[in-house]
């Protein structure tokens, strides 16, 4: 039997990070909220590799609907192959009174959509 030793990067391997979208699998928030209240969003989503984690979300608006996608970030070098599910929080708030609607990218052709009422 071999064994195989890894480890993720240090902070001194900046150069070493490579990006990609990541699907969320899970998305949970309350339903309404006051206008200028922010509230929080939990998102899941999985990563590749056990030097894989959270980098950004990347959002396009289109008036009361927002398209949100997760871009991971995966420090360069050896790491455990153990696929890896990771929470972060997304703050929602806006001003404008009305129902939002937060799609959060799933698949290539599917979202998992949250409405908030903002009153």
């Amino acid at each position: 039997m071999m064994a195989i030793f890894t480890s993720c990067a240090t902070d001194d391997d900046n150069n070493n990070f490579t990006y990609e979208i990541v699907f969320v699998d899970e998305v949970s928030a309350q339903s309404s909220t006051t206008a200028g209240t922010p509230i929080i969003v939990e998102v899941k989503f999985t990563v590749n590799n056990g030097c894989g984690g959270f980098e950004r979300f990347i959002e396009s608006n289109d008036g009361f609907t927002r398209n949100i996608a997760v871009e991971a970030s995966y420090v360069g070098g050896i790491c455990t192959t153990a696929l890896q599910t990771i929470t972060v929080d997304y703050l929602f708030e806006s001003e404008t009174v009305g129902r939002h609607t937060l799609n959060f990218r799933s698949s290539p052709t599917e979202f998992i959509s949250v409405v908030i009422n903002v009153n």
